[in-house]
């Protein structure tokens, strides 16, 4: 499993979402199933990517899941846009007016870039081994 952090109002620090991608949609879903059950929630079905997101404070937003073999521009940055509308419900921002529309925006933009710039950061790294 790949693992690294996204910063949402920032490049590092700040509100983040932790995002892990796995070899195959098996080893996302039973990693789902524990974690998902330890915090007392529903374990979703059928999605080739997830966004678990935790309600109170703190810096730690939640948690985006991905698998390697669905792994592709359009599903980040769904699965982005939903972790940047969690983060905008949080600071009480409202999407459909401009202002808001504009944060919730360049929150997605960021979210996108960081988790691209980190995932090939680790995919250069010595010994660490992407599924293809």
């Amino acid at each position: 499993m790949i693992s690294f952090r996204v910063y949402v109002e920032e490049d590092r620090g700040g509100p983040y979402y932790e995002v892990n991608i796995f070899p195959d949609r098996k080893k996302m879903w039973d990693f789902c199933r524990v974690t998902t059950k330890e915090i007392g929630g529903r374990v979703p079905r059928g999605y080739e990517a997830l966004t678990q997101t935790w309600v109170g404070g703190g810096l730690s937003l939640g948690r985006v899941l991905f698998h390697k073999r669905e792994l592709g521009a359009g599903i980040v940055a769904h699965e982005m846009t939903h972790a940047a509308m969690w983060w905008a419900k949080r600071r009480r921002l409202r999407p459909d007016r401009p202002r808001g529309e504009e944060h919730l925006a360049w929150a997605v933009g960021n979210l996108v870039s960081q988790f691209w710039k980190r995932f090939y950061e680790q995919e250069r790294k010595p010994g660490v081994s992407l599924p293809k």
